[in-house]
């Protein structure tokens, strides 16, 4: 139980009062360095590496920095890569491809 709720608590919300998850929002995204920040309706700011998806990975740095909060909260867009990615998916480390060894965030991860 405490692994499952230390879990809840870096991926979402449990909202007591109604008795439900909450899954994470973002209110805000950009991209730094080929990192994408996304700052979440619970004021936390998590950031993942471009690289971690397939479409990403490659972009021009102009169309990456195109990025939206779409879907209420739940989902980043960019519209000229066609790439759709969920919030809670990469708050959660749902990504498409394995960390690349000459990363920034990856080396201080190990």
């Amino acid at each position: 139980r405490l692994v499952h709720e230390q879990k809840e608590f870096l991926i979402g919300k449990y909202d007591e009062y109604h008795n439900r998850y909450v899954e994470p929002l973002a209110t805000h995204a950009w991209v730094e360095n080929r990192q994408v920040f996304l700052q979440l309706a619970d004021e936390r700011i998590f950031a993942f590496p471009a690289s971690r998806f397939r479409r990403l990975k490659d972009a021009p740095d102009d169309l990456l920095a195109k990025v939206e909060v779409q879907v209420n909260g739940y989902a980043l867009r960019w519209e000229e890569l066609d790439e759709d990615i969920t919030v809670a998916g990469v708050v959660a480390g749902h990504f498409e491809l394995p960390p690349q060894s000459d990363s920034p965030a990856d080396s201080m991860a190990h």
